[in-house]
């Protein structure tokens, strides 16, 4: 089987599914390490006013088929959605801007929209959001036709010509990575950590980056069904630490300001453990940070503040990841 932009180096129908099985190449081998790279560096290219700009003019084409693609373009870009109809055959009856259905898509006004539709993991994507004007006029358009779709002669690899016209290799996938890699560069950059700051508040930060990304992703998930009570474990250390700085304010004892140093150093890292743990409740972390997040960007900072990556990449990404993580692959 002559398949070069493959990544399997075997595979078989099982006999039972039916479905294809496969086994994969390493993730340290040097061919996974330059196509990770060769991912984020592509998003590296994005030029979002470029390739907006493209968008809108596309939006008034004359043309109906083009758009149709400037408007699919349009949501991905605005949404932060997938394309739709790269999903496997055996994934869920979810959608993507190529796959809106007209259920899926209701105008409440002259420049806002209601989406409602359920995303890749089956998760809900449910708001109402502004849109350009001519996008409005669009989907009306689009709504009148035969099938239950709202793009049903739309294809990815349409849309992936259209941006390439801007900017060439760029796909609709680039515009996920992009994003992310941003949200996470702006928020690292907007929580000011310094080298002289605490470990924790320094993967308080990385994590929250992490989160912004996710949110942006819509990569939400169900919370655990013991989560309130982890929480409250959680709530109940900080207690305790309030309840003990308390009472030594009151003692006389030796050395009471350092050991009030200490307390409430420990009071403020379980506080920000707090905080992430309720913020992080319905957001799934691992997804952007295996596929979204260009890596370069957590190392650099990591170096700048003095954290060990290991911190933030667990040692299966940082397999994954050896190309931009600058240390030799764990074993």
């Amino acid at each position: 089987v002559w398949e070069p932009d493959s990544l399997w180096i075997a595979r078989w129908r099982d006999k039972l599914t039916g479905k294809m099985k496969y086994v994969w190449i390493s993730d340290t081998a040097p061919l996974k390490q330059e196509r990770e790279k060769q991912k984020f560096e592509l998003a590296k290219k994005f030029k979002p006013s470029k390739i907006k700009e493209h968008i809108e003019k596309g939006l008034s084409s004359p043309d109906p088929l083009l758009r149709k693609i400037a408007t699919v373009a349009y949501l991905i870009d605005l949404l932060k959605i997938r394309v739709g109809d790269e999903k496997d055959p055996d994934e869920l009856d979810t959608v993507g801007a190529t796959t809106l259905k007209k259920s899926n898509v209701k105008i409440v006004g002259e420049r806002k929209v209601e989406f409602d539709f359920l995303g890749k993991g089956a998760v809900r994507f449910h708001k109402t959001i502004e849109v350009h004007p001519q996008v409005v006029k669009n989907l009306q358009e689009f709504m009148n036709n035969d099938s239950d779709r709202l793009f049903p002669d739309i294809r990815c690899e349409q849309v992936n010509e259209f941006l390439g016209q801007i900017v060439p290799g760029i796909t609709a996938k680039v515009f996920r990575t992009y994003y992310a890699t941003e949200e996470v560069r702006r928020t690292l950059e907007e929580q000011g950590v310094k080298k002289t700051d605490p470990e924790y508040k320094k993967v308080f930060a990385a994590k929250l980056a992490n989160l912004r990304a996710a949110e942006i992703l819509h990569h939400k998930k169900t919370p655990p069904k013991n989560w309130k009570e982890r929480l409250e474990r959680r709530a109940e250390k900080v207690r305790a630490l309030e309840e003990k700085i308390r009472l030594l304010q009151q003692s006389k004892v030796r050395r009471k300001k350092e050991r009030l140093a200490k307390l409430r150093e420990k009071l403020r890292e379980q506080k920000l453990r707090l905080e992430l743990m309720r913020r992080t409740r319905d957001y799934n972390l691992g997804t952007s940070l295996k596929s979204y997040i260009n890596p370069e960007v957590y190392a650099s900072w990591a170096r700048k503040v003095g954290l060990d990556i290991k911190k933030i990449y667990p040692k299966t990404l940082q397999r994954k990841f050896a190309w931009a993580l600058g240390t030799e692959p764990p074993a």
